[in-house]
């Protein structure tokens, strides 16, 4: 099964994937709303000054089991890099607050129309937030995080990454009889390849670089 981690997804992140969306906002709706719950949790990891519970972990758990029905998989493996996607996603949470990026109301609210559009009527929009125990309010604040970390990828590793004409016709040279059609037809298409190839080289190194500035403390 392929690693299930930020840097592997980031480009269907970046595009804003509608269930992993709802399946984020669950999550981080535990993350910042289980302080005011006066059951004892228990700790599964700490992340600089923060934790993760396992009700947390439990919840994205059985998602992402749903999500890979009919496939074979380890269930402690995959319990170990479900864990490692929550540690990421909040140090990248982290990480922008930092940084002091900002969402203005106006993207916010564009964003929240755009997740609304992709429902065909309002009372299924209204359905999907019943069913997953979200209010408005609730989505709004899941989904301003998210958009945090979006910026924080666009910042820091998306607009430093170029690719070449030079590279674009290297590329078409090595994989001519594969592509099957014209340099300048296939223009894009290899621009988008290489570019993913970058970012997802990019994010990783990135990505590794604030795990090792923070203080991680797995308790599985």
């Amino acid at each position: 099964m392929s690693k299930i981690s930020l840097g592997r997804t980031c480009r269907k992140f970046l595009s804003m994937n509608l269930k992993f969306f709802f399946c984020i906002c669950c999550v981080l709706q535990a993350v910042y709303c289980i302080s005011g719950s006066k059951v004892v949790e228990r700790i599964v990891a700490k992340v600089n000054d923060e934790v993760i519970f396992r009700t947390e972990l439990d919840e994205y758990l059985r998602r992402a089991t749903a999500q890979l029905q009919g496939s074979s998989s380890n269930e402690k493996e995959l319990e170990r890099r479900v864990l490692e996607q929550l540690i990421e996603e909040r140090i990248l949470l982290q990480e922008a607050k930092r940084e002091e990026i900002v969402i203005s109301e106006e993207e916010l609210k564009s964003a929240l129309q755009n997740l609304k559009d992709r429902f065909p009527t309002k009372e299924e929009f209204d359905r999907e937030l019943r069913r997953q125990g979200l209010t408005i309010s609730e989505l709004n604040d899941n989904l301003r995080k998210q958009l945090s970390i979006l910026h924080l990828i666009e910042k820091n590793v998306k607009r430093k990454i170029q690719v070449t004409n030079r590279e674009i016709r290297e590329y078409y040279a090595q994989h001519k009889d594969e592509i099957g059609k014209g340099e300048e037809e296939a223009k894009e298409e290899i621009r988008n390849l290489i570019f993913d190839k970058k970012f997802n080289s990019a994010f990783a190194r990135w990505m590794e670089k604030l795990k090792k500035r923070s203080v991680i403390e797995i308790k599985l």
